[in-house]
């Protein structure tokens, strides 16, 4: 199924596909307009409970600007590849880890794609440090 023009699993609980050209054609993306440039923002959805192999894999070509996604804080996995972008014009300005999220996947988030991690104390599993 689709909700704002991203792909899910039938039962709504796994994010499969953000579409490559991501700007302001899918419904589900915020625009935030800073001067001259713009930047997009997706909130996953509650419901989903994990980010599919490369789901966002290849934004990155044609979306300049994408700076935040929100996971929701009841997340449980990511998958291999779930954030994967070499492009240095794509990053996100940070990437919370809920308190439930405990499966982090072998290469999930490449180390180009965000700026900074922040992991709830709660969480079991993981844990930053300033």
């Amino acid at each position: 199924m689709t909700l704002g023009g991203v792909l899910f699993s039938k039962d709504g609980k796994t994010l499969l596909r953000f579409p490559t050209k991501a700007n302001t054609d899918v419904e589900a993306v915020t625009v935030i307009k800073d001067g001259r440039t713009s930047r997009y923002v997706y909130q996953i959805p509650e419901e989903c409970e994990s980010v599919g192999k490369y789901a966002f894999a290849l934004i990155y070509r044609d979306v300049k600007g994408f700076s935040h996604i929100e996971l929701p804080e009841d997340l449980k996995s990511l998958e291999k590849g779930a954030f994967s972008s070499f492009d240095p014009d794509t990053k996100c300005d940070e990437l919370v880890i809920g308190k439930k999220l405990t499966k982090i996947a072998e290469r999930a988030v490449n180390s180009l794609w965000t700026t900074g991690f922040v992991v709830d104390p709660k969480n079991p599993e993981y844990s930053s440090k300033n």
